[in-house]
């Protein structure tokens, strides 16, 4: 099987209404050096955060604790921000195994529901919540570990995890907490680390059309700029990728959510994505009644799919691909090899990595609050709106 992630824009290089112009889409070309060198010096000194894979070494200590954990508890509970949380679903439900049971507040019936002798925990360092929960936890004498940043002492008869993207949404899901979630879950950790290293060495590349990453970005940027199109919504081919979709909404959200200018049409709000399941429903919502300033990102992993189902899911998804065509609405199509661990970690690397990318093409700090803190006022602002359009008595 081709193990490659394969980028398609050949449908937007188009003439007629609905496309952009290639001669566009090469003037980015003219920062392109520049950009490169931008990440690649980042890369260097450990700036951006995702591109620290945890190397061989680590995953096989990841592969023990997890060993302990299960030995110790047969069930596991997750506990931090939704966001970081959304990272670790993407993994455990895109490859289809057991999944913990996610804890994203302090909700006393839910901690309650979770008191027994069979949990262990793995606390996300962050929100002071969590660190309370940890506390507990230990207090009720369960199996313990807490993941953070730095060096810090274990919980009694614990394990204390370093991992200094452990509460981070944007780039969790390729970190040391997120590789002890999955093995724990029965994943192949060293397949999804291995598919990340391998696009990883793809987006090295400085050429445009050889570096995923950066032909999803500068192609969404002329997007946005040519077609005055914003909200990348994604779609994906299967139900086991719609947490995966659900994390990419938030992740381009707050690593771009302050690229809102005065004049313009650059909104990378994140909330106002719609993301989901390649399907008769789905598809009407988003072409009716999703926000009318989207384009579509289609991530099909139906390359080599056999099984149940198998071939009704390409069916659709070529359906899907010849409606978009014909009504010529404009998308990019991502194809994966297939849905497994290797390709996630591929996946999940090329979207982190593109969204970075266009950050610095865009001049946007990815790692800054104020990135962070405008993502959060957009999906306060998509609340307010919702509230304000709700029927009254």
């Amino acid at each position: 099987m081709n193990r490659n992630v394969v980028v398609e824009i050949s449908q937007l290089l188009r003439k007629e209404a609905g496309g952009i112009s290639r001669r566009r889409l090469l003037a980015g070309l003219g920062r392109l050096r520049e950009v490169h060198e931008a990440v690649r010096k980042g890369a260097d000194a450990g700036r951006w955060p995702h591109l620290q894979l945890p190397d061989d070494a680590q995953l096989a200590e990841v592969r023990r604790i997890a060993g302990e954990l299960r030995g110790r508890a047969s069930r596991l509970a997750v506990v931090g921000q939704p966001g970081a949380i959304a990272a670790l679903r993407a993994v455990t439900e895109a490859l289809g195994v057991e999944s913990p049971r996610w804890v994203t507040s302090p909700d006393g019936v839910v901690l309650a529901a979770l008191d027994s002798p069979d949990v262990a925990w793995l606390v996300l360092e962050g929100p002071m919540w969590a660190d309370q929960v940890a506390e507990w936890a230990v207090g009720q004498g369960r199996a313990v570990a807490v993941a953070g940043a730095g060096s810090h002492e274990a919980p009694p008869d614990g394990w204390w995890i370093t991992d200094p993207v452990a509460g981070d949404g944007r780039f969790g899901g390729l970190g040391i907490a997120a590789a002890l979630c999955a093995a724990w879950a029965g994943v192949d950790i060293e397949a999804v680390h291995l598919g990340a290293r391998d696009m990883a060495t793809a987006c090295e590349r400085p050429a445009l059309f050889e570096n995923p990453a950066y032909t999803m970005a500068l192609t969404s940027i002329n997007i946005e700029r040519d077609l005055a199109l914003s909200v990348p919504t994604h779609l994906v081919s299967t139900g086991r990728l719609e947490a995966f979709a659900g994390w990419l909404v938030r992740m381009q959200g707050a690593v771009l959510a302050d690229s809102v200018p005065v004049e313009g049409v650059m909104r990378h709000t994140g909330a106002a994505g719609v993301a989901g399941v390649v399907g008769d429903e789905e598809l009407l919502q988003v072409l009716l009644l999703g926000p009318r300033d989207k384009y579509i990102v289609l991530w099909d992993g139906t390359d080599g799919a056999v099984g149940l189902g198998a071939d009704e899911a390409v069916a659709q998804v070529r359906a899907v691909q010849a409606l978009l065509d014909r009504e010529n609405i404009p998308h990019l199509r991502v194809r994966l090899p297939g849905v497994d661990a290797r390709s996630l970690g591929a996946a999940m690397f090329l979207a982190t990595h593109a969204a970075v990318a266009a950050s610095v093409f865009l001049d946007v700090d990815p790692l800054g609050l104020d990135a962070v803190n405008a993502w959060y006022a957009a999906l306060e602002r998509a609340r307010t709106d919702v509230d304000a359009g709700a029927p009254t008595a």
